[in-house]
């Protein structure tokens, strides 16, 4: 299916794990950058908007466990990638 969009979702920040977040964060800069010479190939960044004061993911964001999305987490994932994937659905359906 050489036509496929593909959505690389960044690692996401937990309150959990904040000792990983440093190497998640690098590791994130490298896909972004990886993916940028992949035709058809997103990076969606969805750990940025997850960070607040600190640069410490916000409480609300999580479950009680600190690691698994809470409705404000999906919330905030789902503002950010409805828009790519309503831009991109678009692109598909043919002008009338």
């Amino acid at each position: 299916l050489p036509e496929t969009r593909i959505y690389f979702v960044s690692i996401k920040p937990s309150r959990l794990r904040r000792e990983q977040w440093p190497a998640q964060e690098e590791a994130n800069r490298a896909i972004a950058e990886l993916v940028q010479a992949l035709p058809r190939v997103d990076y969606v960044d969805v750990a940025t908007p997850m960070l607040g004061g600190a640069h410490q993911p916000a409480r609300d964001l999580f479950t009680l466990d600190g690691l698994h999305l809470s409705r404000a987490g999906y919330a905030l994932w789902t503002s950010v990638l409805r828009p790519l994937l309503l831009r991109d659905l678009a692109a598909l359906v043919p002008a009338r």
